[in-house]
């Protein structure tokens, strides 16, 4: 029999995790560079974009799941997956509290109100976690195994086909947990559990994609396209090691808090070696991906990892029944405050988002109930704001937007027509980068582009689709400029010109380079490489930063940040270009950006030591030359 305390436990934590995870105050869609993705995934699948070819990024078909941003279009998917999630979510963890002290199911719901939507990814990562310690204790308590458990676990293992086309960061988890799963289950002889765990996903896997109405074709280009964001993601994005001062103490506390969980685990004498390695395994794995998630950036991403450390403290004295699990369990909670303290997550924030979360579910589910329409009507209502912010106007054929602001171009009711990498600091490999400029040059290229040069993280401003600039360059004019951003229209008959090689030199860090003044449009492609060190550093954490000092010819020194992948695909150098008018000028008034050409640059290496970059690196050299056919109206653009 199930007592009143249990039922009441379990609808708590019913009512929390669909408080939870279903977002019943969708966001709108709003102007900047994180909400125009959020607006661009979405409309991705209102025109039926190919995930995987035609767009790329590190979010799938069920993006508006993580995000919570309304779209007519995906307005079912995220709420039914949503609900789909919480439910799974809900079985997961009852199965698993199930003949464990009350204290640590309330315990584990406070914290899913208070501390866990401060961050919503470790909503997503969790899941794998508490699945994979269910697994361990249905197997492991071979006396009280429950025949229907073993039918219930399966199907417990479907959404793990779902997380990674939420978003792409979930795929190793996804994958590891039903493999290890499937190892530990075999090792004792649950071959029934051992073969479905990795099966569910897959078929899962199958089927939402499916449901989202994308191509089984475009599945594989799906998981490749987010291996190669993946990799370029560590360097492209990370935070600098000078930016972390003050910072290093919380990964100290969090990596002290994984060592002295991993000898917890390893020094329990009740649990076999066989186990403590499955344990081992899955809370690495977990926090290791918290890990580089919460410090890569180390910014409000922190709080992914001091949340996992709360959740890891939480489930382990459910794991090990011993007093030290509760030191355990009183570090982790210790821990997650004072990395998240710096992000406004303190005890008084926890206490009034607890009755908020609650209280604004409900009455959201009451609005939704009365008035079906209401949110539809916001949604036209932010598109109107956003129309008559951008003042674009409407133009024939199909439209793309430089570097980002995709909200803009969208509510403007342009036809949409995205570069498959459609923000450009995102194109942070010489693949990426390739991917957009042969969208340039293909047929189905946009008519019109509004650009604007919107560099991130003070990088070079021409690095952010820096391959992409010749086919701009030669294939599109200029036509006006409206509203900070310069419109280009395609060429009639106009054909795409390729910078021509120069010169090769092997160069040091360091090392001051000279840039020939000579050429009206010098191309450069840098080939710098990590020492094994430096690749094994980024693996693990990320690496030290390389910048670029550039030198003018009025003595005038500029630093900025450089990106390994992005300068290997090849950027204009000189004319140096910080702004929309000065690529204005590329066109035909060149000599107006005489002032603006370096004489000399070096490149440097963040830290007094260098172990993690080779000291000698490759620059090619190549010039882009641009028939000068600019009418006058080009001409009266480029003196405005």
């Amino acid at each position: 029999m199930i007592s009143f305390i249990d039922w009441s436990i379990r609808c708590f934590l019913l009512i929390t995790v669909l408080a939870v995870f279903v977002p019943w105050i969708p966001s709108m869609p709003g102007a900047g560079l994180d909400p125009s993705w959020r607006f661009g995934l979405n409309q991705a699948v209102a025109q039926g974009i190919s995930f995987g070819s035609e767009l790329i990024f590190t979010l799938g078909p069920y993006a508006s799941i993580y995000t919570g941003e309304y779209h007519p279009a995906t307005n079912w998917l995220m709420l039914f997956g949503s609900i789909y999630l919480a439910i799974n979510y809900w079985v997961v963890l009852i199965c698993f509290m199930k003949e464990r002290y009350w204290f640590w199911s309330v315990a584990y719901g406070v914290a899913l109100a208070g501390i866990i939507p401060c961050y919503r990814d470790q909503l997503m990562f969790s899941y794998p976690l508490l699945l994979a310690l269910l697994v361990y204790c249905f197997v492991s308590d071979q006396n009280k195994r429950n025949s229907w458990m073993r039918w219930i676990v399966p199907f417990l293992f479907l959404p793990l086909g779902l997380l990674p086309i939420i978003k792409g960061s979930l795929i190793l988890l996804c994958c590891f947990v039903p493999l290890w799963c499937s190892w530990f289950c075999f090792f004792n002889r649950e071959r029934f559990l051992a073969i479905l765990c990795p099966l569910m996903g897959v078929m899962a896997l199958l089927l939402f994609w499916i449901i989202a109405g994308a191509s089984i074709i475009d599945l594989p280009h799906y998981f490749i396209s987010i291996g190669n964001i993946i990799s370029g993601y560590t360097e492209a994005m990370s935070s600098g090691y000078s930016e972390q001062i003050g910072k290093n103490q919380e990964i100290l506390i969090y990596l002290g808090f994984c060592i002295i969980l991993s000898g917890a685990i390893f020094f329990q004498k009740k649990i076999s070696l066989g186990s403590k390695f499955f344990l081992l395994g899955v809370f690495g794995i977990f926090l290791f991906t918290a890990f580089k998630y919460g410090f890569v950036r180390h910014d409000g991403h922190a709080l992914c990892a001091s949340i996992a450390l709360v959740i890891t403290g939480l489930l382990v004295p459910c794991i090990i029944k011993s007093r030290f699990a509760y030191f355990v369990s009183i570090l982790g909670v210790i821990g997650c405050l004072i990395i998240g303290s710096y992000n406004y997550l303190n005890i008084s924030t926890i206490h009034r988002r607890i009755p908020d979360l609650y209280l604004h579910a409900w009455q959201e589910i009451i609005h939704r109930i009365s008035d079906p329409t209401y949110y539809e009507k916001e949604f036209n209502r932010s598109l109107l704001a956003l129309k008559d912010k951008a003042h674009f106007p409407l133009l024939p054929g199909t439209t793309d937007i430089y570097s980002y602001d995709q909200s803009y171009l969208i509510a403007s009711g342009n036809r949409w027509n995205p570069r498959p990498i459609f923000q450009s600091y995102s194109a942070y490999t010489p693949l990426l980068a390739e991917k957009n400029r042969e969208h340039l040059l293909a047929d189905k290229a946009p008519d019109n582009i509004f650009f604007n040069i919107q560099p991130i993280d003070d990088r070079i401003p021409s690095m952010e689709d820096g391959a992409s600039w010749p086919a701009l360059l030669t294939r599109y004019e200029p036509h006006q400029f409206i509203n900070g951003f310069l419109l280009l229209e395609k060429r009639k008959n106009g054909v795409a010109t390729e910078p021509v090689f120069l010169k090769q030199e092997t160069c040091f860090l360091g090392e001051t380079v000279k840039v020939s003044n000579q050429n009206e449009l010098l191309f450069a492609q840098i080939k710098i490489q990590p020492t094994f060190l430096g690749r094994l550093l980024e693996f693990l954490f990320k690496p030290t930063q390389l910048k670029m000092v550039v030198t003018f010819e009025n003595g005038t020194k500029k630093e900025y940040r450089l990106i390994s992948k992005m300068i290997l695909s090849g950027f204009l150098i000189s004319p140096w270009i910080e702004e929309v008018k000065d690529f204005a000028l590329l066109y035909g008034n060149i000599n107006l950006l005489k002032e603006k050409r370096p004489v000399f640059f070096s490149i440097i290496s963040e830290g007094f030591i260098n172990f993690f970059w080779k000291k000698e690196y490759r620059v090619t050299f190549k010039e882009l030359a641009i028939l000068h056919d600019v009418n006058k109206a080009n001409n009266q653009l480029i003196k405005k």
